[in-house]
């Protein structure tokens, strides 16, 4: 059960952007940080638009972690011009140790939501730290605070993988690996915005 916000508290949005930075990405590298730089601007406009802090973090993974800036208010984000691919694809250990950073700072007595965007373009092939169980364990324990909304995009025929891990079909969106594929993302990504400050507006 989440806990009690405290009343009147100013609604805060902690958006999380974790960005493949894997070899095979290389050609689209260029399209990924333009599609990143526009989702930006769109957080810009809901969060005038409904009255809510929003604070972004940046991270890319391959067989590391780069953390590119976490909780910069959104007014103060630059566009993406560092986004660089490289090895291959520790996604649960990125996604793992992202999520562990945020939750162990964050009390949950504010009004604070995290919405946390992962787009990939392979699976999961690298990581030592994290696997399915205990990134599922990791995962279902913060969905159960109300306090976060995780999503991922990943490529055609991947997303069973992450609902049996306990993320909710419609969090799983499946996507070309193309530029046409990437505009697609930022359309959905751009829509799902609209709906989850109009939902935090209400709640």
């Amino acid at each position: 059960m989440a806990k009690a916000k405290k009343k009147n508290s100013i609604k805060t949005n902690k958006v999380i952007f974790m960005l493949d930075a894997s070899g095979s990405m290389g050609h689209l590298s260029r399209k990924a940080s333009e599609v990143y730089t526009n989702l930006v601007k769109d957080l810009k406009d809901r969060a005038k638009k409904f009255g809510q802090k929003t604070e972004v973090s940046l991270y890319d993974f391959d067989n590391q972690l780069i953390t590119h800036y976490t909780d910069v208010d959104v007014t103060d984000v630059r566009p993406l011009d560092n986004y660089r691919v490289r090895g291959g694809t520790a996604m649960f250990d990125a996604v793992g140790d992202v999520l562990s950073s945020h939750n162990l700072v964050h009390d949950y007595k504010e009004d604070v939501s995290f919405l946390v965007f992962v787009l990939t373009d392979g699976q999961e092939n690298a990581s030592h730290k994290f696997n399915g169980n205990s990134l599922s364990t990791l995962i279902k324990k913060l969905q159960a605070t109300d306090a976060w909304t995780i999503t991922f995009q990943v490529p055609a025929g991947d997303s069973s993988v992450l609902t049996r891990m306990g993320i909710p079909a419609g969090n799983v969106s499946e996507w070309e690996q193309t530029e046409k594929g990437l505009e697609e993302v930022e359309h959905l990504t751009s829509g799902g915005l609209d709906q989850y400050y109009l939902a935090r507006s209400v709640n």
